[in-house]
């Protein structure tokens, strides 16, 4: 990486235990391993998945998510890898954050509810299930999917594996199938080179 090149975000959403730190770590280990300073900003550290009925938290919770849009901005312009792990449920304002960002790319970590109740270790969603957490995404506060993406990750899926897969599909049209499209040499969106991982 040059010193001239500018950062970039990849934004990782979906439900509460979906994987989502899991592989934003994953990512973050193979920029690094090609040279990227790379920062992940976790919103979900201080944006609880719970109680979201009340409207004021819904209201700061997105507030706080676009604080750290606008700090993976400003790391951006210093030539930073921001990785985002968020919930992020409302696409209004995951759009709202696209539209201001610079080079931004979105990953749905797509999971069943099954896979997250099985994954959460913290029995977040056994409490919500019981009626101890109030509006916790997912159960009876929504999450809204992302509807064009630059990348789903499926149950199956990792992006360390993604990334290692062979080149991009040069030219081809895949928007109608955004799922593992990462090249050997680069990280590729709908068959697009997206940024030199060299």
């Amino acid at each position: 990486m040059t010193q001239t090149m500018l950062g970039f975000t990849v934004w990782f959403t979906g439900l509460p235990c979906s994987g989502k730190s899991t592989q934003a770590q994953l990512l973050a280990a193979e920029l690094e391993l090609r040279g990227w300073g790379v920062e992940i900003l976790d919103a979900d550290a201080s944006c609880d998945a719970g109680d979201a009925a009340n409207q004021s938290h819904r209201q700061e919770s997105n507030d706080e998510i676009r604080r750290i849009a606008y700090v993976a901005r400003l790391l951006n312009k210093h030539g930073a890898a921001v990785i985002v792990d968020s919930v992020s449920a409302d696409s209004k304002v995951r759009n709202e954050v696209r539209d201001a960002a610079g080079k931004f790319a979105e990953v749905y970590v797509k999971a069943t509810l099954v896979t997250c109740f099985q994954r959460d270790k913290k029995g977040m969603y056994r409490k919500a299930m019981a009626g101890e957490i109030r509006g916790f995404t997912g159960i009876d506060e929504p999450y809204e999917p992302p509807l064009c993406p630059e990348l789903i990750l499926g149950d199956s899926n990792e992006i360390g594996a993604v990334l290692g897969n062979a080149a991009c599909r040069g030219g081809e049209d895949t928007h109608d199938d955004p799922e593992r499209h990462e090249g050997a040499k680069g990280l590729c969106f709908h068959g697009v080179p997206y940024v030199s991982l060299q």
